[in-house]
């Protein structure tokens, strides 16, 4: 599984909908509205999904864009 933590940046008056929205989407847990337009969010997902994922919640009406903040994927690594 990778995870990504990541900021939504949404539009005016839009923020408490969106994090809503968010909190449905499987492998998704947010944490909050902050300075009334960024939502912390982390989303787990098979590290060869997870742009798709990232793209989906970009692509969300109200969604200005999408900061990602960190990303792991060592537990898929192989040695």
């Amino acid at each position: 599984m990778a995870i990504a933590g990541f900021l939504v940046h949404a539009e005016a008056g839009q923020s408490e909908r969106l994090e809503a929205e968010l909190a449905e989407i499987p492998g998704i847990s947010t944490f909050g509205v902050h300075r009334e337009c960024y939502i912390a969010a982390v989303a787990e997902a098979p590290g060869n999904s997870m742009e798709d994922l990232l793209h989906r919640v970009h692509g969300m009406d109200g969604v200005l864009t999408v900061y990602v903040t960190s990303m792991t994927v060592e537990d898929e690594l192989v040695v």
